[in-house]
């Protein structure tokens, strides 16, 4: 988030107005989008404006799935994340249902309130640096009280990582600007908390995105699939 940067080295009572602000802002955003799905659930309600899409750069980014596949779904996320937790099943399974016709992207969005998500975002890096970023994502998701510096090198020596590259890599902070350009990045495509699922550009963030992936009945990634575009990122006819 903006305010990572400026809380770095600072001090408690220095950082207790902007971290709290930054709680109230996410807090707030998901309280409406729930409220704006509650509504949507009790009112039948036909959206004929097409959503707002935007161009996320996906190039050096951990992906998987076809290059030309019909759906881009590009996913902010945050390994200590609890939200993003509950959703790591959901891709899952939308990665499956839909496999040949997904790419799935991963881009590094670590919030200040977590303080093991930024150490667990580089760990991730040097991981995929060794062609090993999506057994290591599992392994991080699939237990989020092991994100301390000794767990991240152990679960990097379980996959079978080259154990000194990898510690290095970790102790000299080697992709920490990675990190933080996934972050800027976030935040200018008006990202403000975790999980923030872009698919083919159509922003859907929080809770309620986990939500409507999960539901599928032509939304989310099943519309995407029957979208009458061509091109990378866009639905093939």
């Amino acid at each position: 988030m903006r305010t990572s940067r400026a809380c770095r080295g600072a001090s408690l009572e220095q950082v207790r107005v902007p971290i709290r602000n930054l709680l109230t802002q996410q807090r707030s955003a998901v309280a409406y989008q729930t409220f704006v799905e509650q509504l949507k659930l009790k009112t039948a309600v036909r959206i004929s404006l097409e959503p707002p899409r935007q161009k996320i750069a996906t190039a050096d980014s951990p992906a998987q799935g076809p290059a030309n596949a019909a759906i881009e779904l590009v996913e902010f996320s945050d390994f200590q994340c609890p939200f993003c937790y509950r959703s790591f099943p959901t891709v899952k399974q939308s990665w499956r249902r839909y496999s040949g016709k997904v790419r799935f992207v991963y881009r590094n969005y670590p919030l200040p309130n977590h303080p093991n998500a930024r150490p667990a975002a580089e760990a991730a890096q040097c991981a995929n640096e060794q062609g090993k970023f999506w057994p290591y994502h599992d392994r991080l998701f699939a237990d989020q009280s092991k994100l301390g510096d000794a767990d991240l090198k152990a679960s990097a020596a379980a996959l079978g990582l080259d154990a000194g590259r990898f510690n290095a890599c970790v102790d000299t902070h080697k992709y920490q600007a990675r990190v933080e350009a996934d972050t800027k990045a976030g935040n200018e495509a008006g990202v403000n908390g975790t999980p923030a699922f872009f698919i083919n550009g159509r922003l859907l963030s929080g809770a309620p995105a986990v939500r409507r992936i999960q539901e599928d009945n032509r939304r989310g990634i099943g519309e995407e699939v029957e979208r009458p575009f061509q091109g990378r990122g866009l639905a093939k006819k």
